[in-house]
């Protein structure tokens, strides 16, 4: 048997007794929907807490968010892998122009800040 977790998950209050899961606006996929026993507990989660969970970065490299335990680089969390093997260390600094530092792949310690083109939250 293959242990897979697909995340993220979202809910609709359309849909009470499901959730779509996996699904990636950025690469066209649908996802999965998932029927739940019961209706999800309301969320208290605040709206400037969230963090985006798909990033498009110049060259058509999508880097997705990444869930459990990852590394620091530069004293900053790797929250993000990304298509060309290259991940994020941090969010995404927000401002008129979107940044995000990039880790190339076989650094530990560098980062390069690169434009974010599109972000999904």
């Amino acid at each position: 048997m293959e242990s897979i977790i697909y995340d993220p998950c979202f809910s609709s209050a359309n849909y009470p007794n499901a959730v779509i899961c996996d699904a990636n606006p950025a690469r066209y996929t649908r996802g999965l929907k998932a029927t739940l026993a019961g209706k999800l507990p309301v969320t208290t989660a605040a709206e400037a807490s969230a963090q985006p969970w798909v990033l498009q970065l110049p060259n058509n490299v999508y880097c997705t968010f990444a869930t459990g335990a990852t590394w620091i680089v530069n004293n900053e969390r790797v929250d993000y892998g990304c298509t060309d093997n290259t991940v994020i260390a941090g969010l995404p600094k927000q401002g008129t122009i979107w940044t995000a530092n990039v880790v190339p792949q076989g650094q530990m310690t560098r980062t390069v800040v690169t434009t974010v083109v599109h972000a999904w939250y």
